[in-house]
């Protein structure tokens, strides 16, 4: 298989979400089918711990200053994490801050008996707009963005002015901020947020089928080159072990040209295989998780000409296993999309990692440059016989 492609983000997202602004988590749930051969000893769930406030959740927002020529300077707070990152903003935000102006003596001197100096500062508060307007329609603002590769843009600016009248004189102060707007999550089903409440095991699609979109797949494939095979009942021992199926999330940028549309994978999968109180025969289950960086904006679509998806992508790289099929010898077994926002669903139970520590010889190959903490999640999770 070939290696993943790296992926690195334009600008580094600086802003350090809140445990309320963790992106969900999705789940995957593998299973599949063998003579029963080997025993398989599940994986424990991660220790619970009980940690204090970080500093970050409690601080003050930072302040921003920006300076033309030492007369004018604009001083505003924002949701960065830092006051020298560009200034952040998000949906329902209130721009607030200060304009200094410095008039130095002598800045009018060119009209008569005419001496002005001092120092005045002017609050200001601006509410982010809620809309804008493209092709006489109105449409919600899209957030900023940057994609390598990628000709289009999304870029917003605060320009202030400031109008000498007598001299007929003009100054700007551009200030570049990002805006990224928010949206919830759906809430989890009933039994998934008892579990993330108990920190217990996720109950499968079988016991749990509102909290899964499942997938049932069956394939044609040939073991060693030799004979063709149903998955049922065949070959599963090198089905079960976690490098035999490759999951990954792509994300995608469309346009209303064809030519000018992009595709990343921004995170890769891991699965472990987990034995069933009652386990049925002849039948093998993993479970899967997918962390994702903070990085990620969320699913947004501006007007039919532009939109960022994103999907999760599966296929199987088990060692000695082709697909009969000849279209889908490269293909992936599925494309499914899924929703990617910046906020867990409200008072829900906040998810919790799954995912065993690291195998000997395996890695995980960075997506992303610079990841911030906590992570999100995505669970995902595949069953077959």
């Amino acid at each position: 298989m070939d290696p993943l492609p790296q992926y690195a983000e334009f600008e580094t997202l600086e802003e350090v979400p809140r445990s309320e602004e963790q992106k969900d988590t999705v789940i995957f749930h593998k299973s599949s089918s063998s003579h029963g051969a080997g025993v398989v000893v599940p994986y424990p769930l991660p220790p619970t711990y009980t940690s204090s406030p970080s500093e970050s959740r409690a601080r003050c927002p930072p302040t921003h200053t920006f300076t033309l020529n030492s007369d004018l300077s604009v001083r505003l707070t924002s949701h960065a994490a830092r006051d020298d990152s560009t200034p952040i903003f998000h949906n329902g935000s209130t721009i607030s801050g200060t304009v200094e102006l410095v008039v130095k003596s002598g800045l009018l001197s060119t009209l008569d008996s005419v001496t002005v100096s001092g120092r005045v500062d002017i609050p200001f508060n601006l509410e982010f707009p809620k809309s804008c307007d493209i092709w006489g329609k109105p449409a919600a603002p899209p957030p900023s963005l940057r994609v390598p590769g990628f000709l289009y843009s999304f870029d917003y600016e605060l320009v202030c002015t400031v109008k000498f009248k007598p001299l007929n004189l003009s100054s700007d102060l551009v200030i570049p901020v990002r805006y990224l707007p928010r949206k919830e999550a759906g809430a989890p089903s009933p039994a998934r947020a008892l579990a993330y409440a108990g920190r217990s095991r996720i109950p499968g699609p079988l016991a749990d089928p509102t909290g899964w979109k499942s997938h049932s797949i069956e394939l044609d494939v040939r073991a060693f080159g030799v004979r063709d095979a149903r998955v049922t009942c065949t070959v599963l021992d090198l089905l079960s072990t976690h490098s035999a199926f490759t999951v990954v999330l792509t994300r995608r940028t469309r346009t209303d040209s064809i030519d000018q549309d992009t595709c990343d994978v921004v995170g890769r999968g891991r699965s472990w295989v987990i034995v069933e109180e009652e386990s049925i025969p002849f039948t093998r289950h993993l479970d899967g998780e997918m962390r994702l960086s903070p990085q990620l904006l969320q699913s947004f679509s501006y007007s039919p000409q532009f939109s960022l998806e994103y999907r999760v992508d599966m296929r199987i790289d088990a060692p000695g296993i082709s697909m009969s099929t000849p279209s889908n010898q490269t293909g992936w077994l599925f494309q499914a999309p899924v929703d990617i926002t910046s906020l867990r669903a409200r008072d829900s139970p906040l998810p919790i990692s799954y995912a065993p520590a690291l195998r000997v010889g395996e890695t995980v190959q960075p997506l992303h440059t610079s990841p911030a903490d906590p992570s999100p999640k995505i669970y995902f999770g595949i069953s077959g016989e």
